[in-house]
């Protein structure tokens, strides 16, 4: 199928047990079945360099949906990912998952993901969004990066590896109304299942602190919006 490209595929779900795997001349990223990212990889050091990242979505007074929850529409187009899906009966939510690429982009090691929320009712709803993810690297073959320190700011979350010197930068273009730092994943994921992070109250993990959860550090914001 196409739709006003070159070359596009659409496919719903359960059609594809893939996503897609885009890059630039310096790194690469995957996607999952579900819409989420596998992982960066940067050429230069042959690691990745960040984690899964994923995202779940609260419409309203309504429970929190995380991507197992969820059922996309997927459209593959050489340079993206859009991935299509509701939350609610008048609330539909676009995905785009794409590596910056062009003459002043083909060297960044990042990925992006564009989310756009459209209300197709007649009131006003209120959504949140909770991006979370892993924030430390690792070899392909599984061993953690190691002495990673991760803190708080007003927009991003910043980890920096104390042995590698690499310093990553997440965060988004709005500024959240809460984000944390956490050692273990469910913590995070039982603030989106009650409405918010912001009871989460770690904004730095040391490597110290790390080692007590096999270095792995996990990060998540929360994004109020008004459509």
């Amino acid at each position: 199928a196409q739709r006003n490209e070159f070359s596009a595929y659409v496919l719903r779900e359960q059609q594809t047990p893939f996503g897609l795997t885009l890059g630039n001349f310096k790194t690469f990223a995957t996607s999952t079945p579900k819409g989420g990212i596998r992982g960066l990889w940067d050429a230069d050091t042959d690691q990745i360099i960040f984690g899964a990242h994923q995202i779940a979505y609260r419409a309203g007074g309504a429970k929190t949906l995380f991507p197992h929850q969820i059922t996309r529409e997927f459209t593959f187009v050489p340079y993206a990912q859009i991935a299509e899906f509701a939350i609610a009966p008048d609330l539909r939510v676009t995905e785009t998952f794409y590596v910056p690429h062009g003459p002043r982009h083909d060297r960044v090691v990042s990925f992006v993901v564009d989310v756009t929320v459209h209300n197709a009712g007649s009131v006003p709803a209120s959504v949140q969004i909770f991006p979370w993810a892993l924030l430390i690297g690792q070899r392909f073959y599984g061993e953690p990066e190691k002495k990673v320190r991760a803190s708080t700011g007003e927009r991003f979350i910043r980890s920096f590896g104390e042995e590698s010197g690499w310093v990553r930068w997440w965060g988004g273009s709005r500024t959240p109304h809460a984000l944390a730092v956490a050692l273990r994943e469910q913590t995070l994921l039982q603030g989106m299942m009650r409405g918010t992070i912001a009871d989460e109250h770690l904004d730095e993990i040391t490597p110290h602190l790390a080692e007590f959860s096999s270095s792995r550090i996990f990060g998540a914001f929360e994004y109020c919006i008004d459509v």
